[in-house]
């Protein structure tokens, strides 16, 4: 989970080690794999061999530029062609971006003090049993809802879907319904670096 030898150590450290646990896996999973690599074996230790020597390039990238690596867009200037066709080349050569300003600003302060208020009074809203003050074990407060389902969320999503492509026109995806991920909550406040998670991917499933 760490990389390099170094780990920040906070507050949920201890919650993921406790999930993260190696856990033998059905034998399925060798045959599965065994099947995807039979007859490719060269070409993956060909792929692997240029990544590794396409890695050093970038990381002296990564380490010169640091955040401004990322590419970031203005919700608004989404939907202005040369721009939209900008930020997503850049997105598609380093498959992570920032799309600023979804929420306006006001819109986000009244959630604010809508889940402020719902943490008040509703005796469910208890955190999760970890030493970390910034997690609560809230999946669907009112303010999450209308967060997940704001026409700017959903247009952003629709944006950054409709960048996959797949050569069978007959593939069964649509990138225009978007799913949601109802995920924890976690109030953090500026500069607040008591609780900063470690390296971690964090996967669907093991298939």
């Amino acid at each position: 989970m760490a990389s390099n030898g170094h780990h920040r150590h906070g507050p949920s450290s201890s919650m993921f080690a406790q999930i993260t646990e190696a856990i033998p896996l059905p034998s399925r999973f060798a045959r599965i794999k065994r099947g995807l690599i039979a007859g490719k074996e060269d070409q993956i230790k060909a792929s692997w061999t240029r990544l590794l020597v396409k890695l050093k390039t970038e990381i002296d990238i990564v380490a010169k530029k640091g955040a401004d690596v990322f590419p970031s867009i203005e919700f608004d200037h989404l939907k202005k062609d040369s721009e939209a066709a900008e930020f997503s080349s850049q997105l598609k050569e380093r498959g992570v971006a920032v799309i600023r300003g979804v929420i306006p600003h006001d819109v986000a302060a009244q959630w604010k003090t809508e889940t402020d208020q719902y943490l008040k009074e509703d005796p469910r809203a208890q955190r999760l049993p970890t030493h970390d003050p910034h997690l609560y074990g809230i999946y669907w407060s009112p303010a999450q809802i209308k967060a997940r389902g704001h026409e700017n969320v959903l247009y952003a999503q629709r944006f950054l879907m409709n960048l996959w492509r797949s050569s069978d026109p007959a593939a069964l995806v649509s990138p225009n319904f978007p799913v949601s991920y109802a995920d924890r909550m976690r109030i953090r406040h500026p500069e607040d670096e008591t609780c900063s998670l470690s390296v971690y991917v964090d996967g669907g499933s093991v298939e």
